[in-house]
């Protein structure tokens, strides 16, 4: 049993339980529907996302957008991530023009 606790913090998927305000700026997100998940981390200045099944970290830089939105970007007039006040989140995935919404599904480690 011990064996296994600690081979599933290796793989990252054991967390220690998060207190609220780091909730709001981090976790693990999903859209059932489209079948895409990703961990967003807003524990930065920047923000940094992970798709599931890869290994890469995305580091976007805020922008303001309408209503009191955050938008991240990876580069000029390339949103990736969406953020309201509210909580609420979406993601453009390449090759869509329409942004995805996302709701937070668990915890995760900070990227």
């Amino acid at each position: 049993m011990r064996t296994l606790i600690c081979l599933l913090a290796l793989c990252g998927l054991a967390f220690a339980e998060q207190p609220p305000e780091v909730k709001l700026k981090l976790g693990h997100y999903k859209n059932k529907e489209h079948n895409i998940g990703l961990v967003i981390d807003l524990t930065h200045h920047e923000a940094r996302i992970r798709w599931d099944g890869s290994k890469s970290v995305i580091k976007l830089d805020p922008t303001h957008g309408a209503d009191g939105r955050i938008d991240f970007i990876k580069s000029a007039n390339h949103v990736v991530l969406q953020v309201w006040p509210d909580g609420k989140a979406a993601v453009f995935v390449e090759g869509s023009d329409d942004a995805i919404a996302v709701w937070r599904d668990g915890d995760a480690t900070a990227l």
